[in-house]
């Protein structure tokens, strides 16, 4: 897993947003609404939907930012 601090959780929630999911209010907060973008994030990158930001979503994230 990948230690956050709320100023991270809140790029975190950007990217979210960026990558066309919808986290909520972007608060630095991983709340519910954050945990299921992330969850569906990780379902529409085919990576394990576990609703955790370990390495392999961070890169995956990164990775689709990057590309668009």
């Amino acid at each position: 897993m990948v230690l956050l601090t709320a100023a991270g959780m809140d790029e975190v929630q950007q990217a979210l947003v960026a990558a066309g999911q919808t986290p909520g209010k972007v608060d630095g907060v991983f709340g519910p609404q954050t945990s299921h973008a992330l969850i569906a994030f990780q379902q529409s990158a085919g990576i394990p939907a576990d609703g955790v930001y370990g390495p392999q979503t961070k890169a995956a994230l990164e990775k689709q930012l990057n590309a668009g």
